[in-house]
């Protein structure tokens, strides 16, 4: 504004000058000056053969001043020419300057006026002062660029009114930056535009000026919040000014629309405003009538995992923006956001991102303890915790969405919900969070477990949606009905992937007074340790249904000397019915004098629910026993005897005594029996074990003397009543029995007989040793003859169980069995070999085989899987298997009455090491009907190999059918190849068919 005021004090200077130059052309004044002294003419010097005649133009020499205000500036020995209408009429000057001009902070610090030389025209009819070289005028305001901001002269006025000096430009360019700017203010910044600019001053020399642009496109800050772009708004105004004092003003204009703006203080948040209007009345910015939408922070999600957005707010803006949240801006259900694991529903709440300003209702420091907050308030809403919790909605208030999350605390009481399944009744706690982290997540309440009682449990969870469940402290189960308590229950719930909720639960088990409890009981406590419950009050237990204690106790039962180890539960309908006791025991200090030593192992000492007697008491009974022993000079015992409900045969009482005599040189006698009192049936069975020394040989008579061929190393024998042998064994557990629960199917009316020898090897039998037995079976007659034999065995010949069969490292066995009942003939057999052991497994073999002739069923069965067979198969290398896996199956079905034959076979080879990993499958199948004179067969190939920096891979299948009612007399090949190599990839399909 000062610049202004300079040109036009100067352009009156100039005319004054010129006007009193003309007047006084016939006087020839030596000193003349305009505009109040703006401009002047000193020392004049005419040219000597100048005219005196007015309508021709005078010229000389003159010292040209210029003045703005208080800074002035001389010339010497400037040339000048008057200049006249075209009548002939005075009415200018032209001056030439010799060098340039410059007026320095005419306006104030920093400020300058500059004329350059050349020529320099004054107009006194309009007080327009002409540059012809073009001047310049540098205001005292410093542009986008941090340089002063400079305007072009090619034309200035000066006037003089009211005893003030007016210079004045119009229409004048800026200088701008590279980008356009001209002027940058702390809330402003202005496009490049046309200006105007007015400087006046008066006696007292003060200079006041104003920079004017009519119209002009501006980029504002945001009042009271900062952002990222320190000046996101655009608008396009009228009349901006700015004067001496720094004050910018423009009329209200449209803002324009789609403009985002970042807060650079509450990170996170976004407003893309729509609309809205701005005005810049003495200098204040102001925003109004904006309507915006608002972006949540990332921390806060929709359901589906996006930003949330909330559409369509009036901003009440002075000093930040702020808006009421309604059910016409939240939706009438409310807004739902995802907090981690968590989803807050907001129903009413209020945006403030403003410094001081708080919006109607809005607290200025809030129950989240944030005294000085930005973000959202929310006055009604509700929380719903995890899903694994059931009715999980809280109503919520006074919660903080803010930059760094949601903050907030929401008290319950008296509520119902389940963890997980789990219900908890007269539930209460807190669930606090600070900035998107449960810092105290914390639910007390009580759950009832169906048969145990009611336990107080403690629930907490995270915002990722971890819910965990455990016991209080100090907490107590009672089984009533078996008059037992649970005692100081610790437990915790605990999920595994796809499997119901289960609470494992420990603490000390402790006993009533139970009528027929042994007095070594009554005061004992059990460490009890991850007993399973799901929330039915169903237990789960390890799958031989009994708890391991962590530290046994030791009772003393009569003569007996026991260790509790385990515990079992049954129930029934969800409701624990019976525990049972297990462990050990030996015989006792009473019986220490006796030349006697052993133990005792049993198998169930069962607290049951009151049963037949109705005497309203627990009912105490001793289940299965197991008996070691030793005889000092005599020889050692074991015995084992089990009650229990056997599929068939229904409540059995089953077990075995083996007895081994020292007079006999070590000879074991082996007895196993089986009685089913329901059922009427029963079996004994046992076998006498003879030393190697005392081994039977067997040997063939020749010319040159016998010939041994093998031992004897033992005799078995057994015989039972309404038993049959199982017709569903597998080769390897047929023959002796062994295992009557097994082995053994109730058949009423039926009789057993059976005979075994135990042989070996000529030498101590751990060549080979096996037994063979023959079974005389009764009403039906069934007669079977079996035998199984072990290689390599260091244990030598015994009479094994079932299990330790399965356990040896190189088993055969091999069976016939004539069944007369439909009739059939059968025998086959089968083959587990581990080379050299099962541990260290170079090789392994396997397989089964079967020939079966009846009336309506015949077949030859090689490794069959479809009917239950073991495939035919071998397997090298298999203890590496996890680095390199090679094997391959194969197997066989003749079928004789439907005159088929199928043959199937599977290869496989795989390699893993670091990096690679190279897969070869070859399978085949192969179906062939006599009858029909069709085959019908499949062959699929496939190989991968996979390196870290490139894979391949190859698949290939062919199908053929030869004479098939689809192709009949024809052979129809159809198959398919298919590789890939890195990013190259085909595929060859074809199919051909050939006539017969």
């Amino acid at each position: 504004m000062a610049l202004l005021h300079t040109i036009r004090a100067l352009l009156a200077a100039v005319s004054c000058l010129l006007c009193l130059c003309l007047s006084a052309q016939a006087q020839r004044p030596r000193e003349v000056s305009a505009a109040g002294g703006a401009l002047a003419l000193r020392a004049i010097q005419y040219k000597p053969d100048a005219p005196a005649d007015e309508s021709i133009p005078v010229e000389g020499l003159a010292q040209l001043l210029i003045r703005v205000a208080a800074v002035s500036q001389t010339l010497d020995n400037v040339p000048f020419v008057r200049l006249t209408s075209q009548n002939g009429v005075a009415r200018g000057v032209e001056l030439t300057l010799p060098t340039p001009l410059v007026l320095p902070e005419i306006l104030g610090p920093g400020s300058e006026l500059r004329l350059p030389s050349g020529k320099l025209t004054y107009d006194a009819v309009s007080g327009a002062l002409s540059v012809a070289g073009g001047g310049t005028l540098r205001l005292p305001v410093r542009g986008q660029d941090g340089k002063n901001l400079t305007l072009s002269v090619p034309l200035l006025t000066l006037t003089q009114a009211a005893g003030r000096t007016t210079l004045a430009l119009r229409g004048v360019s800026v200088a701008g930056d590279s980008s356009g700017s001209v002027l940058a203010l702390p809330e402003v910044t202005l496009q490049a535009a046309p200006a105007n600019l007015e400087v006046s001053w008066g006696s007292d020399n003060l200079v006041s000026w104003k920079l004017s642009f009519p119209s002009a496109t501006v980029r504002l800050a945001t009042p009271g919040l900062a952002t990222a772009d320190d000046k996101p708004l655009r608008a396009t105004v009228t009349n901006f000014t700015l004067d001496q004092s720094g004050v910018v003003r423009f009329d209200e204009a449209e803002l324009e629309r789609e403009i985002r703006i970042t807060p650079g203080e509450a990170v996170g948040f976004e407003l893309l405003l729509k609309s809205g209007r701005v005005a810049m009345p003495e200098g204040v910015l102001r925003l109004k009538s904006v309507a915006a939408d608002l972006t949540l922070p990332e921390l806060v999600k929709t359901p589906q995992g996006g930003r949330a957005v909330v559409r369509g707010l009036s901003l009440q803006w002075d000093d930040g923006p702020v808006a009421a949240l309604g059910p016409d801006k939240l939706g009438p259900n409310g807004l739902e956001l995802r907090v981690e694991g968590l989803t807050l529903t907001l129903r009413q709440a209020a945006l403030d991102l403003s410094q001081t300003l708080r919006a109607s209702g809005v607290p200025t420091a809030s129950a989240a303890n944030a005294p000085r907050w930005m973000g959202i308030w929310i006055a009604q809403g509700e929380l719903t915790l995890p899903a694994d919790l059931s009715n999980p909605k809280v109503s919520v208030t006074d919660f903080l969405i803010e930059p760094q999350g949601v903050s907030g605390t929401a008290r319950l009481s008296n509520l119902s919900l389940a963890v997980k399944g789990f219900p908890l009744q007269q539930v209460g706690g807190a669930v606090t969070l600070r900035q998107n982290q449960v810092t105290a997540g914390e639910l007390i309440g009580a759950l009832n477990l169906p048969g145990l009682g009611a336990l107080g449990m403690r629930a907490s969870f995270t915002t990722a949606g971890q819910v965990s469940l455990a016991v209080r402290q100090n907490e107590t189960l009672r089984l009533e009905a078996l008059q037992l308590e649970i005692r100081k229950v610790r437990g915790q719930l605990r999920a595994a992937s796809g499997q119901p909720a289960r609470l494992a639960l420990s603490g000390e088990l402790a006993f009533g007074n139970i009528p027929g409890l042994p007095e070594g009981l009554r005061t004992l406590t059990l460490e009890l340790n991850e007993l399973g419950v799901d929330s039915t009050g169903k237990l789960f237990l390890p799958r031989d249904g009994c708890l391991t204690f962590p530290k046994p106790k030791r009772v003393a039962i009569g003569p007996l000397g026991v260790e509790l180890r385990r515990i079992g539960f049954e129930t029934r309908n969800n409701d624990i019915y019976s525990v049972t006791l297990s462990g050990g025991a030996d015989l006792g200090q009473e019986l220490e004098g006796l030349p006697l030593a052993g133990g005792v192992d049993f198998e169930g000492l069962t607290i049951a629910r009151d049963g037949s007697d109705q005497d309203q008491l627990p009912d105490v009974t001793v289940g299965g026993i197991r008996i070691t022993g030793k005889v000092e000079g005599l020889g050692s015992i074991e015995g084992e005897l089990q009650q229990k409900d056997i599929a068939t045969f229904g409540a059995s009482l089953y077990g075995g005594v083996s007895l081994e005599l020292d007079a006999l040189g070590g000879a074991g006698i082996e007895l196993d029996f089986l009685v089913a009192p329901q059922k009427r049936a029963w079996f004994v069975g046992g076998g006498v074990a003879l030393s190697a020394a005392s081994a039977i040989r067997v040997t063939l008579p020749t010319p040159g003397g016998p010939v041994p061929i093998f031992n004897i190393y033992g005799f078995g024998g057994g015989f039972g009543f309404n038993v049959a042998p199982n017709p569903d064994l597998k080769p390897a557990e047929r023959g002796r029995i062994s295992d009557p629960e097994r082995q053994l199917v109730y058949r009423n009316g039926a009789a057993l007989l059976q005979a075994t020898l135990l042989v070996g090897d000529q030498v101590t039998g751990n060549l080979w040793w096996g037994e063979t037995t023959l079974t005389l079976a009764f009403n039906p007659l069934i007669v079977e003859l079996a035998g199984k034999v072990s290689f390599l065995d260091p244990g030598g010949p015994r009479f094994a169980g079932l299990d330790e069969w399965e356990d040896m490292d190189r088993t055969a066995s091999v069976f016939i069995n004539i069944d007369t009942r439909a009739p059939a003939f059968t025998m086959g057999g089968g083959l587990d070999f581990y080379f050299p052991t099962r541990q260290i497994n170079l090789m392994e073999l396997h397989g089964q085989a079967e020939l079966k002739l009846a009336p309506r069923e015949q077949y030859v069965r090689v490794g069959w899987e479809d009917a239950g067979q073991r495939p035919v198969s071998v397997a090298f290398l298999a203890s590496a298997k996890e680095t390199l896996d090679i094997r391959g199956e194969a197997g066989f079905e003749l079928d004789i009455l439907k005159s088929t034959a199928n043959f199937i076979f599977d290869t496989r080879v795989v390699l893993k090491v670091p990096d690679v990993n190279v897969t070869g499958t070859l399978r085949g199948r192969l179906v062939l009907d006599a009858q029909q004179r069709s085959a019908t067969g499949q062959l699929k190939l496939r190989g991968v190999a996979d390196f870290e920096f490139f894979e391949a891979s190859v698949k290939a299948n062919l199908a053929a059918k030869f004479n098939t009612t689809d192709y009949p007399n024809q052979l129809n090949l159809k198959g398919k190849i298919k590789g890939k190599a890195g990013f190259l990839e085909a595929e060859v399909p074809f199919e051909q068919t050939f006539r017969r």
